[in-house]
């Protein structure tokens, strides 16, 4: 078959330009599909020129610009808008709106069976959590979709490689190491120590693990990184994008003291998620954190807020604590540093594109 010049495939590649193809993969795809209806027609005998006006008439002068419409419309999310900073706020201060409405509509329990009320409290504070990640989640989905689309693809699954699991949860542990060190040094309230005291008296295993450890975690992540992050990154740079949806996260349980963590998690999570185009590791970062404290206190049932450290506990020396503390610190940086780099090895993924 003839093969055409640079010259030729540069004059059709900028008619491509021309009419108004500005999607660098579509005009990579017809570029390549037109040279090669162009080569087929000069096999059959034809010049250049010819072959090339006959397979370009077989396009309406509007017809490439409605190709890259549709498939704009098909790339950036397959059926929903994603929002910008503004939006993604606005969903959060609805969701906030949900956890105090909420907090009205059980007020009756609390007062009418009190003793009802305190001994599930934990259940009742994990459905309005969830609740409210749901209600949101169906707003996004009503309200920020876009016209003529059926499919929201608020669950993304890529393919990622199954080798970054065990690092994951090198980070995980390690994380919970030094988190625990840094949380000791964090001056807590009397009212706040009761809080924990009176969650640890009336803990109970099961709703605790099915909404603390396994549901908040996927409704949060969907929301926070599968539409909100996501979002962000369409428009924003991926480190101020990353940043931003890890504030969001961070005050969504209106918990003070919970907001270092929450943000560190949501910038690992975010991270991860940026560079796998999954959900699957930002979910299982989140589960896995929370999970081991879950157990402590359903294993060992602790009585005080001191028994909850448990590496504390266990190295008993503060010198030595503290030290444990900073090398698993390093050690989590190391990881971190390691998991990029297996993530730089894997063939390139698409990245999402800024508007």
């Amino acid at each position: 078959m003839t093969t055409l010049t640079q010259q030729q495939t540069e004059l059709i590649k900028h008619e491509i330009a021309q009419r108004g193809i500005s999607h660098p993969d579509l005009g990579e795809d017809l570029l390549d599909h037109i040279c090669t209806a162009v080569e087929t027609e000069m096999a059959a005998g034809r010049d250049f020129n010819l072959a090339y006006q006959m397979v370009m008439s077989r396009f309406g002068k509007q017809e490439l610009k409605q190709v890259e419409k549709k498939t704009r419309t098909l790339l950036n999310g397959q059926s929903i808008f994603y929002p910008n900073i503004l939006q993604s706020f606005i969903l959060l201060l609805v969701y906030i709106f949900f956890i105090f409405f909420s907090g009205f509509i059980i007020s009756p329990i609390q007062k009418g069976a009190p003793d009802f009320f305190y001994e599930h409290i934990i259940l009742i504070q994990a459905i309005q959590v969830c609740g409210a990640l749901f209600l949101v989640i169906l707003i996004a989905r009503v309200m920020l979709k876009e016209e003529n689309f059926t499919k929201v693809d608020i669950f993304p699954l890529r393919p990622f490689p199954p080798s970054i699991f065990p690092l994951i949860l090198g980070i995980l542990f390690l994380w919970l190491i030094w988190m625990e060190a840094v949380f000791t040094l964090i001056p807590l309230s009397e009212s706040y120590q009761a809080l924990i005291f009176h969650h640890l008296n009336f803990f109970k295993p099961l709703p605790a693990i099915v909404c603390i450890g396994i549901l908040w975690p996927i409704l949060s992540e969907i929301l926070f990184r599968g539409i909100i992050l996501k979002g962000l990154l369409r428009k924003y740079k991926p480190s101020g994008a990353i940043m931003c949806a890890s504030i969001f996260y961070s005050v969504s349980l209106l918990n003070l003291y919970g907001v270092p963590s929450l943000f560190l998690m949501g910038l690992f999570s975010g991270w991860l998620f940026y560079r796998t185009h999954s959900l699957i590791p930002s979910i299982m970062v989140v589960i896995f954190a929370q999970l081991p404290g879950l157990l402590h206190i359903m294993l060992a049932k602790p009585q005080h807020i001191n028994q909850l450290l448990i590496w504390k506990n266990l190295v008993g020396n503060d010198t030595l604590y503290y030290s444990l503390g900073v090398m698993s610190f390093m050690l989590t940086l190391f990881l971190i540093w390691r998991l990029k780099k297996i993530l730089d090895k894997q063939q390139p993924i698409p990245q999402f594109s800024l508007e």
